[in-house]
C-alpha cells in the first residue's frame, strides 16, 4: 500500500505526459524554424557553382 501511494495517480501520469509533449512539440517546432531561418539567410547554400564539387 506504500508502494502506490508513491505512485503517481492515472490522471497526474496522463498530465505529466501532455507536458513533456508539448515542451517536445515546443522544442521540434522551434529547431524547425531555427532551420528554416537559417537556409533563408543563407543563400549560398543553394548557391550555383558555388558549392566546391565533392569527388
Amino acid at each position: 500500500k506504500s508502494l502506490a501511494s508513491k505512485l503517481p495517480t492515472e490522471g497526474e501520469a496522463f498530465e505529466e505526459k501532455v507536458e513533456l509533449w508539448r515542451l517536445k512539440i515546443l522544442r521540434d517546432t522551434q529547431s524547425k524554424l531555427k532551420v528554416q531561418k537559417s537556409i533563408e539567410s543563407d543563400d549560398t547554400l543553394f548557391g550555383a557553382g558555388d558549392m566546391p564539387e565533392e569527388t
